[in-house]
C-alpha cells in the first residue's frame, strides 16, 4: 500500500481495513487495551530484506522517507491491538519478516512431513483478467 508504485492498492487497503477492524473488535470483546510494543517487529534490516524481495519480484517500488512514515502510521493503527491480544492470550508476536526462510502454513502440517516439491510450485502470473 505504501511502497509499490504503479499498482492499484484498493484490495490491499480493503484487506488492511478488514483485518484492523477484526483485531480491534477482538481486543474490545476481550477488554485488552492497546499496548504499544516495546520491541520493533520490523527493524530496518528486515525492511531492506523486503525491499530486495520486491526488486527480485520485479515490482517497481519507492524507497523514501514518505514510505517509512506511512508504514509507521499504518503499523501504529494495529500493532498496539495485536500486542495487547498477544499479552492477553499469552503468545509471542513473531517478527514481520522471519530471519530464516520457512514453509508457508499451507505447505505443512503438525501431523505430517512437508510434501516434497510443494515449495517449488510455479509462481502465479498476472493474466490481466479478473483482478485488474
Amino acid at each position: 500500500m505504501v511502497a509499490v508504485e504503479e499498482y492499484n492498492t484498493y484490495r490491499a487497503q480493503l484487506t488492511f481495513a478488514m483485518a484492523r477492524h477484526a483485531v480491534v473488535d477482538i481486543a474490545l470483546v476481550l477488554r485488552a487495551k492497546p499496548v504499544v510494543p516495546v520491541e520493533d517487529r520490523f527493524p530496518s534490516a528486515a525492511q531492506n530484506n523486503l525491499r530486495q524481495l520486491l526488486i527480485a519480484a520485479g515490482l517497481p517500488h519507492r524507497n523514501d522517507q514518505e514510505v517509512a512514515r506511512k508504514l509507521g502510521e499504518l503499523r501504529g493503527m494495529y500493532e498496539p491491538f495485536i500486542n495487547a491480544l498477544a499479552q492477553r492470550l499469552l503468545f509471542t508476536l513473531p517478527q514481520v519478516m522471519p530471519e530464516e526462510e520457512m514453509a508457508d502454513n499451507w505447505q505443512r502440517s503438525a501431523w505430517m512431513q512437508r510434501t516434497p516439491g510443494i515449495g517449488s510450485l510455479p509462481a502465479a502470473t498476472h493474466d490481466g483478467g479478473h483482478f485488474d
